[in-house]
């Protein structure tokens, strides 16, 4: 051995193993573990050959290698590279299901089968070479739909079913499915009460139930520790996704019997809740708003206190909510008061969408003055789309958000049309296929941003807008001398376009525009100006500036706005900077009313609707097919490398290589077979 060889410790191998099977990297490891970031590296290279072996235990703990293969006295085997979960694949899982006495030979063929086509057709493995670990199979599967492999839901649910019966039959999960009978007397008559009382708390509960009595937890004991305990337990043994909706579940399900069945003991859970962090304190928030929240309690959500607004509101509602009856008729469904329950979640989904709008920057407190003001598409939009983003939340309630709120509007917004009620549905469904696939551009938006980004006449006419809107607004002014309120929100608008234009910021950013922080124009006239956003993204990522040259162009249309326009929507606070100034003195424009203007001024234009938080999209979307240079798309929307964000512009990729492919075979079509005039038969 020369004088620069090492002897490895044992753990490397293993753990170089484990960061290639499950994703992670050496740096990652380590400071899980809370030591230096090079702890394993140093491990694997050999740099380390006498590690710490608390470390190691933490290592073994962390990743599910047996410490027998990480301990300093393991001798090296030839199994470690393809065996480092506990030593059980699921060549030993089909092994059991084969010597499983109680099954019939058809049931453990039947099994067996799809358990085999699950390794090699699914995860394109051989038995032998599939850990039966769960996380790890979680893991890899965690995008699947029956989609993924061109089968029906059922073929799939199927061979799940026969994954998680024969890991049960092997060992590698517990079956926690004791019957009722066998469970103590306490949980015993809880288990009993709960299925008398409610249909769906129950089966939300029964696990739980199962393993507390099993890990001897009293009822009267359950805390938000046994729910953290329990939470690892799933993790460790659950092959579904969702786990935390799990838990979410388990603990909604815990307050909702503790609350609606009488003598049931114990103490309302907390754990894993995240909302409550967000919330503002109630008092923080106008009177106003606070006596129309009492008020929305009061009446159950039923508007029975205005029975002018009541009759019509409730018809329209009424109309929108008709089904189809057992006998094909359609019958119109009454809207009843609200129960206990749902009131509670009414009640909840408000206080957090207003605190929410408030953290993003999105509206002042002084701005809220009404439910109206929260139960808006335009506001479900926002907090949707970006409270994942900047707020670093988990976003899989996003849809159950917006149909609260669109709930909400129908019940309490006494103008609201059917169009935006529309608009509730048609963002439900958005969202909903947006968690679905993850990281893709939704069918919604697809279709949208289609007119645009595939004829560059609407581009043009998009992009063009404000400079023929201030054309038209400039030659009435000159005609009438005057500026109405109408023609100052339609230069509003155009102002807003021709911004995002420029700089494609969110529109949370958009509407704390400042002519004094954001709009440097020039002294000389002729000469460029400077846009610039200081934008924080999270409080871990902390704030990115943006800037951007506005042409001599575009200066002369903001000074045009500046002097004749903006002081007519300004006229309740002239001191103002704000671009889009609100009708409160001290407020801007809140993103639902500056949203809608800019929608109804393009729909106006080209005939198609573009929603505020597409024109990042458009925008990224025609830079990208313009330069066909993803890297500069990233620069300019402010994404970080290979983000889900900056991943949706891999499909404007795909169209740009697909035009530049039907180029090609165009001219070579051409060199073979020439354009000739076809004649028409006599």
């Amino acid at each position: 051995m020369t004088t620069h060889e090492r002897t490895r410790h044992p753990a490397g191998p293993a753990l170089r193993a484990f960061c290639k099977e499950a994703g992670t990297s050496m740096r990652a490891l380590s400071l899980k573990i809370g030591r230096g970031e090079k702890f394993v590296a140093d491990i694997v290279s050999g740099k380390n050959r006498f590690p710490d072996p608390a470390a190691l235990a933490a290592l073994a703990e962390l990743t599910g290698i047996p410490n027998d293969i990480l301990s300093p006295t393991a001798a090296p085997h030839s199994s470690v590279f393809g065996r480092i979960r506990a030593g059980h694949f699921f060549d030993a899982v089909i092994a059991a299901v084969e010597a499983a006495e109680s099954l019939s030979p058809e049931a453990r063929k039947d099994i067996n089968d799809d358990v085999r086509h699950y390794c090699t057709k699914w995860l394109h493995r051989d038995p032998s070479a599939v850990p039966a670990d769960p996380r790890w199979l979680r893991e890899q599967t965690k995008h699947w739909t029956a989609e993924t492999f061109d089968v029906g839901e059922k073929r799939f649910a199927n061979v799940n079913y026969a994954v998680r019966k024969a890991l049960r039959i092997s060992g590698t999960i517990p079956v926690d499915r004791k019957p009722a009978r066998s469970l103590s007397p306490e949980w015993r008559k809880l288990d009993r009460l709960v299925r008398s009382a409610s249909t769906w708390v129950a089966p939300k509960l029964s696990a739980f139930i199962r393993y507390c009595d099993t890990f001897g937890i009293a009822p009267t004991e359950v805390s938000d520790e046994t729910l953290a305990a329990f939470a690892s337990y799933r993790d460790a043994f659950d092959l579904g996704c969702g786990t935390v909706k799990k838990i979410t579940a388990v603990r909604t399900a815990w307050n909702n019997a503790l609350s609606s069945i009488e003598g049931w003991p114990g103490q309302r859970l907390s754990a894993g809740r995240v909302r409550t962090n967000l919330n503002l304190p109630e008092e923080a928030f106008s009177e106003s708003f606070r006596r129309d929240m009492e008020l929305y309690k009061s009446c159950r959500g039923m508007r029975g206190y205005d029975k002018a607004l009541s009759g019509t509101h409730l018809e329209r509602a009424r109309a929108k909510h008709a089904v189809v009856s057992g006998t094909g008729m359609r019958r119109r469904r009454r809207i009843q008061p609200l129960k206990d329950s749902t009131l509670e979640q009414h009640v909840g989904t408000l206080w957090f969408a207003a605190s929410a709008m408030v953290r993003l920057g999105e509206t002042s407190l002084d701005e809220i003055r009404s439910i109206a003001d929260i139960a808006d598409v335009a506001v479900a939009d926002q907090v949707v789309t970006d409270v994942e983003n900047r707020l670093g939340l988990e976003s899989q309630y996003a849809g159950s958000l917006v149909k609260t709120l669109g709930s909400v509007a129908k019940r309490w917004v006494p103008d609201i049309t059917a169009q935006e009620l529309d608009d509730f549905s048609a963002l439900k469904m958005e969202v909903d296929d947006y968690v679905k696939n993850l990281g893709r551009l939704s069918d919604r938006d697809r279709t949208r941003l289609a007119p645009f980004l595939s004829d560059p006449e609407n581009m043009a006419t998009l992009l063009a807008l404000p400079y023929w809107t201030f054309e038209d607004l400039e030659r009435t002014r000159s005609r009438s001398a005057q500026v109405s309120y109408e023609m100052a929100l339609r230069a509003q608008s155009a102002i807003a376009v021709l911004i995002e234009e420029t700089l494609p910021v969110r529109w949370g950013d958009l509407g704390t525009t400042s002519f004094d922080v954001n709009v440097m124009l020039p002294q000389k006239r002729g000469r460029a100006g400077t846009l610039h956003y200081s934008v924080r993204k999270t409080e871990e990522r902390g704030v990115t500036d943006v800037s951007a040259a506005l042409s001599p162009e575009k200066v002369r249309l903001l000074e045009i706005y500046r002097r004749h326009y903006h002081p007519v929507l300004a006229r309740h606070d002239p001191a103002t900077s704000y671009v889009f100034p609100g009708a409160m003195p001290g407020t801007r424009k809140s993103y639902g009313q500056l949203s809608r203007q800019v929608k109804n001024l393009v729909f106006e234009a080209t005939g198609h609707v573009i929603n505020g938080h597409l024109w990042r999209k458009v925008m990224g979307g025609y830079l990208i097919y313009v330069t066909h240079d993803k890297a500069l798309v990233r620069a300019l929307l402010g994404h970080a490398e290979n983000s889900q964000a900056t991943n949706v512009y891999v499909e404007f990729e795909a169209a740009w290589a697909a035009a530049e492919l039907d180029s090609f075979v165009t001219r070579l079509v051409a060199q073979a077979y020439p354009p000739r005039r076809l004649r028409e038969k006599a």
